[in-house]
């Protein structure tokens, strides 16, 4: 076996005094078998479902409804929280896209896209 054209030329820059690495014949192999290995460890592991059979599926509605103290959530956060959320969004599309934003920069964009579509 020859080795490509640059090869020799690499080993004397990486190597300056020529050596000859002789592995016994089980080091040889070693590397295909930990390759092997590693390629059905990981076919094995892939074969797993994780998440199938797990007993607190089997119970969610009941952990849920006992998680949530009887649905005391929907009354305290979702109650609390909702109506200032809305009010803020019903301020913030008066304010932002009240008039000036009407008559501002989307009524020019309107006019200059209805101007493109008569200059085509």
């Amino acid at each position: 076996m020859s080795l490509p054209a640059g090869a020799g030329s690499l080993i004397w820059l990486i190597c300056p005094t020529p050596s000859v690495i002789c592995l016994p014949y089980y080091l040889r192999f070693l590397t295909l078998f930990v390759v092997f290995l590693g390629g059905w460890l990981g076919y094995e592991i892939a074969c797993f479902v994780f998440g199938d059979k797990l007993f607190s599926l089997y119970l969610y509605g009941a952990s849920s409804f006992a998680g949530s103290i009887w649905f005391i959530p929907f009354f305290s956060t979702y109650g609390a929280s909702f109506g200032p959320l809305g009010v803020g969004y019903r301020a913030t599309r008066v304010f932002d896209s009240g008039w000036i934003e009407y008559f501002g920069g989307q009524c020019l964009y309107r006019i200059l896209f209805n101007l493109g579509k008569v200059n085509q």
